[in-house]
């Protein structure tokens, strides 16, 4: 039986609440500068807490531990200047905003991922300025549970001028593909569309 609540208040803090008294446990406002709460639930594996978090210059997900309230680690959704993927945004354009990460991720305790979608490259829809695929928005991506760690991305929409995000929570499921047995994730994107995909690659089902 669950004995912790953990909401998220506006402004970004973290509260776990005593699921019996209603006591607070600890409180944490969210690192980072900027920090900005969208409304999704917590994600609880491996002991952290794990939340998906925008900010003015992109969303990350973001793990605290969920006996302290430590920062564990943190994954961005934009790659850096220098590192891999950052080839995919034209000139300053990664400093636009946008790329949230505002519902619920999935876990695979078989495989220990996180299995996290994206927004939208920016918060306007004109991509004149930020020419290349823009990654790693509009993508499902898998990251280590413990350490954050970047495993895979599918993007479903480079260069993103519709808002046709990826954030919907994916869903896992065990499937019989010919004469074969495989976990594959379930997902809806936003053109109405319904992707599958296998849960150790970033193949199609």
């Amino acid at each position: 039986m669950a004995t912790r609540s953990t909401p998220v208040l506006p402004g970004a803090f973290l509260v776990p609440l005593d699921a019996r008294t209603g006591s607070v446990v600890w409180e944490t406002k969210m690192a980072g500068e900027s920090a900005r709460y969208q409304g999704i639930a917590p994600l609880v594996a491996k002991g952290n807490v794990i939340m998906g978090v925008d900010t003015l210059t992109g969303g990350r997900v973001d793990a605290y531990n969920s006996e302290t309230g430590q920062h564990v680690w943190r994954w961005s959704v934009i790659p850096k200047p220098g590192e891999t993927g950052s080839e995919t945004w034209f000139g300053d354009s990664w400093k636009m905003g946008g790329r949230p990460t505002w519902l619920s991720g999935s876990y695979d305790p078989d495989l220990n991922l996180l299995y996290w979608g994206t927004g939208q490259p920016a918060h306007d829809f004109v991509g004149d300025m930020r020419k290349g695929d823009n990654l790693y928005t509009d993508c499902m991506v898998a990251l280590d549970a413990d350490t954050g760690k970047f495993k895979w991305y599918f993007q479903f929409t480079p260069r993103d001028t519709h808002d046709w995000d990826a954030v919907e929570m994916p869903v896992l499921v065990d499937l019989s593909l010919k004469a074969k047995s495989a976990s594959c994730w379930f997902k809806l994107i936003a053109m109405d569309t319904i992707m599958c995909l296998t849960a150790r690659t970033e193949s199609f089902c």
